[in-house]
């Protein structure tokens, strides 16, 4: 019924546009679910996209009910799914691939009818990526940063400049960005009341969006237009590590990223100094290795042959790289970790030098295995140690670990 009052266009239009389509088990699920049902859908099958759509949740109830008990089981249920008590750089990938299917729908939507190209939502450089590029770094650090839990863009995007996790420059360059391409949506949408983001191609109406945006003619608007996207685009594309994944050769992965195909076990071996190759064949049948995941096995192997590319260029000492392993194997159930030196080859290669400086940092970041989301972050290795700061920021580091359990 509620779906039909709010949803159904009538001849005076509709309240708001709805999509049931997005709910558990899609449409083949009930319209609503119980709390419990809700809970083990999210532990069981949750999605890493439905992170970023339950990041924008909200209860839409009377302001006395926001408070009451079933909201906050409510939240008590969500909040662990979006927000991971640790570092979780896992959502990289998924959110590449998200993105990566986006872009190929606008494609085909796009083919054969060019008008329908210039979107300033989904197009490169449109809302769609500042939207991704502020919940990507909300979903991986919110769970030990609360005050990132954010719904609104904007307020998400300062609290990131705050934060540290965003330079303060780059946060208002973007804000300005998603503000200018809302208003240009705005007024797409007012122009026949639709729900579209395409720019019209009738000159009437594209000099009636310039003239209302303040600018004299539609070339001085156009121009603001794509400074806006390319400045999105770069920012986008540098979050992600590019476009795409770059190879690897046979000889290794010498970029930063590691590569999107690695070889299997036995190929990678080959590849491997004496004493690494010696320390990974043991892998071949090693239970925790045995039991990973597709996906995580896919990340230690591209991980090894990293670490041994560097080995072979003289960034790090195979002592360091066989070290490197003997930390991993204990840690292989928290793939977070793999994700995070994946993702992070600053971080990789920060934890490569302390494992190669001494035994005693090895045999540290064993027992410790969590100072690695330390690495994470440049300020414990570049700012002068504040010990009142370091307690502040610990005590509201575990409050929020409490509120995601």
């Amino acid at each position: 019924i509620i779906f039909s009052v709010v949803g159904d266009t009538t001849e005076h239009g509709n309240v708001f546009r709805m999509d049931l389509a997005l709910r558990p088990n899609g449409n083949s699920g009930p319209p609503a679910v119980s709390l419990a049902a809700l809970e083990e859908y999210l532990q069981v099958q949750g999605r890493e996209w439905e992170r970023f759509a339950w990041l924008k949740s909200r209860v839409v109830a009377p302001s006395a009910c926001i408070g009451s008990p079933a909201v906050q089981a409510l939240r008590g249920v969500v909040l662990p799914f979006v927000f991971r008590r640790y570092l979780d750089y896992s959502v990289f990938d998924a959110l590449r691939s998200l993105h990566r299917q986006i872009r190929d729908h606008a494609a085909k939507r796009s083919a054969g009818h060019p008008e329908r190209a210039n979107d300033v939502k989904l197009s490169r450089g449109g809302i769609r990526e500042i939207e991704f590029t502020v919940q990507l770094l909300q979903v991986v650090r919110g769970g030990q940063f609360p005050e990132l839990r954010r719904r609104p863009t904007l307020d998400a995007l300062e609290r990131l400049a705050n934060a540290g996790l965003m330079p303060p420059e780059t946060a208002a360059a973007l804000a300005q960005a998603y503000t200018f391409l809302r208003r240009v949506e705005h007024r797409i949408q007012y122009l026949d009341d639709q729900q579209t983001h395409i720019l019209p191609t009738r000159d009437d109406d594209l000099a009636w969006i310039a003239q209302t945006m303040g600018f004299p003619d539609c070339c001085a608007f156009l121009r603001q237009l794509d400074t806006h996207r390319e400045l999105v685009a770069q920012e986008f594309d540098t979050l992600l590590g590019g476009n795409e994944p770059k190879q690897c050769s046979s000889g290794g992965c010498n970029g930063k990223k590691g590569g999107a195909t690695p070889p299997d076990l036995e190929a990678l071996l080959e590849q491997l100094p004496d004493a690494l190759r010696e320390r990974v064949a043991e892998w071949r049948n090693h239970p925790r290795v045995v039991a990973l995941r597709d996906e995580a096995r896919t990340r230690l192997l591209r991980l090894v042959q990293r670490t041994a590319q560097w080995v072979k260029e003289g960034h790090t000492t195979e002592e360091a790289a066989v070290r490197l392993v003997n930390w991993l194997e204990p840690l292989l159930r928290r793939e977070s970790y793999l994700s995070l030196l994946l993702e992070r080859p600053a971080v990789h290669e920060q934890l490569l030098d302390l494992l190669g400086a001494a035994r005693w940092p090895a045999r540290y970041l064993l027992q410790h295995p969590g100072v690695i989301d330390e690495l994470a972050g440049s300020a414990m290795l570049t700012e002068r140690f504040v010990a009142a700061d370091f307690e502040r920021d610990l005590a509201l580091r575990l409050a929020s670990l409490r509120s995601t359990q």
